[in-house]
């Protein structure tokens, strides 16, 4: 019988980094448990090397067009781009961009694959995903020309066309003359940025350090299919264009939501605020939307001034004539969404003091108003996905 022995105490056991290996903490709050958890999850994520495509209700003609799901997408449009997060080698062609010859007031009738090229005298790319293209393979040439460049690409359906922008930066050899968004000159748009150089568009240097333009590209896209056509005119005897679009994150539209504010006192129409008085007030906060929380509703002061706005006369004591106690702060809590049965107010009570006050008009100001609006919205997402026969 063959004896077992025990595994060395000292024999090296393998560590893990996972967020279930680690001793509880009792000192952790929630907050440190969640930030902890989404930072060993997010560490995993990146580390997967594939995505799943989303769902689109577009119809794709042309499999090989890059596809923009969200904004940090834009990547894909830049010249000489290597389809993963790089910049492909000189010599090389092209994934997506084509290039063709046209006239200063036509379009190419034909369209090639453009070649990924930098000419020594050109800025070297400063984009770790973009490199410059041209028409030819050695980028020379012996006249001016008209030499247009071609991108075309599908806007997926969950992307809002009014949304999408293109945060581009662009350097040519020599200059950019028009850029057209599905068959749009964008010079309307932007007639102080295009046309580049419109005294010497063959002799601008485009190329040269700080010669770019910065252009955010907001208009005239569409769902689905989209096209990009860059005019760039050029003297001998090199053309080349470099883009690169940069991640342009949406801003939100949102609108002005504020709840319902009130100040309510007195046994009837008849009862007035006199001059030596003491009257209970309340201070109501009441939601209209139906499908909005606010949460967190505080209002941080309550204070009183006279008709224009500056503080009511002080007693011989050094107190105020008019004042409200308590002065705040007041916490609502959340106010939920309207409902027509019976609304959605929340009161707070406080009291106006008057002590040998002037007779007059005079003002309650809250200040501090704080609430955070938390909307509910209902969708759904889909990605598609393919199994290999195993």
């Amino acid at each position: 019988m063959t004896k077992q022995t025990a595994p060395s105490a000292e024999k090296s056991v393998p560590q893990s980094d996972s967020v279930h290996d680690k001793k509880p903490d009792a000192k952790k709050t929630c907050a440190d448990v969640l930030n902890e958890l989404n930072g060993y999850l997010a560490k995993q994520n990146d580390a997967m090397a594939n995505l799943l495509k989303p769902c689109t209700s577009c119809q794709v003609n042309h499999p090989g067009w890059p596809v923009i799901n969200a904004p940090f997408d834009a990547q894909k449009l830049n010249t000489g781009f290597d389809g993963v997060n790089g910049a492909l080698p000189d010599n090389s062609i092209d994934l997506n961009w084509e290039a063709g010859l046209g006239t200063p007031n036509t379009l190419p009738t034909s369209w090639i694959p453009a070649f990924v090229y930098r000419d020594n005298a050109w800025l070297p790319s400063p984009f770790s995903n973009a490199n410059w293209i041209s028409y030819y393979a050695d980028a020379a040439h012996s006249t001016n020309q008209d030499v247009y460049f071609r991108i075309r690409f599908y806007l997926n359906n969950n992307v809002n066309p009014a949304q999408f922008a293109l945060d581009m930066d662009f350097y040519a050899d020599n200059s950019v003359q028009e850029i057209y968004i599905n068959g749009l000159a964008q010079s309307l748009n932007f007639p102080s940025l295009l046309p580049q150089a419109p005294t010497l568009p063959y002799d601008h240097v485009g190329f040269a350090a700080g010669k770019q333009v910065h252009i955010t590209l907001d208009h005239d896209w569409q769902a689905c299919e989209n096209e990009v056509i860059v005019h760039v005119k050029s003297g001998p005897g090199y053309v080349g264009f470099l883009a690169q679009n940069a991640t342009k994150c949406y801003e939100a539209n949102i609108p002005n939501l504020a709840p319902v504010i009130n100040i309510a006192w007195g046994d009837g129409p008849c009862d007035c605020l006199e001059t030596d008085d003491f009257e209970v007030m309340y201070l109501t906060v009441c939601n209209p939307f139906s499908n909005v929380i606010f949460k967190n509703m505080s209002i941080g002061r309550i204070r009183v001034v006279d008709s224009n706005g500056n503080p009511v006369p002080i007693l011989p004591d050094g107190t105020d004539s008019v004042a409200v106690h308590p002065v705040g702060p007041y916490c609502f809590g959340d106010i939920q969404p309207y409902t027509a049965t019976n609304g959605n107010c929340v009161s707070r009570q406080f009291v106006l003091i008057n002590r040998g006050a002037k007779d007059g008009k005079y003002k309650i100001i809250l200040e501090g108003i704080c609430f955070d609006v938390c909307a509910h919205y209902d969708f759904e997402a889909c990605f598609e996905f393919s199994l290999c026969k195993s």
